[in-house]
Order: C-alpha cells, then sequence, then structure tokens
C-alpha cells in the first residue's frame, strides 16, 4: 500500500495509522491483494486492502 501511496503522490510516505482484522487464518499458498485508495490529499493518503486466495487456474 505504502509504494502505491508513493506512485500516486510521487513523494515519501509514512505511515500515521494501521488496522487489521482478520477474517479467516490466511493459510493458503498464494494470494492477490487489492488496494483502493479512497481518498488522496496533499498530506494524507487513505487506502483500504483485500487479501483474496489466488484460483488454482491462476498457477
Amino acid at each position: 500500500m505504502g509504494m502505491g501511496a508513493v506512485g500516486m503522490t510521487k513523494q515519501f510516505v509514512t505511515t500515521t495509522d494501521i488496522s487489521v482484522s482478520f477474517l479467516r487464518a490466511m493459510n493458503a499458498d498464494r494470494y492477490i491483494f487489492r488496494v483502493d485508495y479512497t481518498q488522496v490529499g496533499k498530506r494524507l493518503v487513505r487506502c483500504m486492502g483485500k487479501a483474496i486466495q489466488a484460483a488454482e487456474e491462476l498457477r
């Protein structure tokens, strides 16, 4: 998420707040991560990420 924020703002970024919610154990071999940037301001970038288990056909 941080590297995406750097790419969007073209500036170095620092984490100000982080929250993680686990709905079930991450025990698969592969995951796809999706990040949505909900707000990009002058001093703050807000985003939400989601890990999705990769389907077998992607291997």
